[in-house]
């Protein structure tokens, strides 16, 4: 079969619940010889009549019942798999490895990460394999073992990708060193 298919289900579904082939003509920017054409070439393709026709109205044949029961099923699982994907554009969800700093990833990270958790609780935490935190003192190989690394300084190779997130004084203080001893 040589035809659009999928559009040729949609006009069969739509000429069946509106049962003329002028609405569905109106409905779907057809004249009423095209619409009247392209019904004649879906039943030629399908070697079946699927509408009795009278001048003002369709009416399903047997088999025509039988096409738009499956039809439906097709045309409902395609939107289905269209509206999941759409759906799963918006989750978070998956194996992320971060690397920082012991300390910062006790006073700071941590929290964060919680409250990530919250608004995404498709994304798990140390004991699953969903999401991996790493704290370490030790510059780690980025490329092979972390998605993204929090830490002090220019980063080793010049071909990450790096962004300052927030400025880091450091100050040293030392006391004054006792007299006589």
């Amino acid at each position: 079969m040589t035809m659009d298919r999928l559009g040729d289900m949609r006009f069969f579904t739509e000429a069946a619940s509106l049962g003329s082939l002028l609405a569905v003509g109106r409905k779907l920017g057809l004249s009423p010889a095209a619409a009247s054409a392209r019904l004649l070439k879906l039943e030629k393709a399908l070697h079946t009549r699927i509408f009795e026709r009278t001048m003002r109205q369709l009416r399903l044949t047997d088999e025509g019942k039988l096409y738009l029961q499956h039809c439906r099923i097709a045309l409902q699982a395609i939107d289905d798999a269209e509206a999941a994907l759409q759906a799963g554009q918006n989750v978070v969800r998956g194996k992320v490895r971060v690397s920082a700093t012991s300390d910062f990833g006790r006073t700071l990270l941590c929290g964060w990460l919680n409250e990530f958790k919250t608004r995404h609780p498709e994304v798990s935490f140390a004991l699953t394999v969903s999401f991996a935190l790493t704290l370490s003192d030790s510059v780690s190989n980025l490329l092979e073992e972390i998605d993204l690394a929090i830490c002090f300084g220019a980063p080793p190779d010049s071909g990450l990708a790096a962004r300052v997130l927030a400025p880091n004084r450091r100050v040293l203080c030392a006391s004054p060193r006792l007299s006589g001893t």
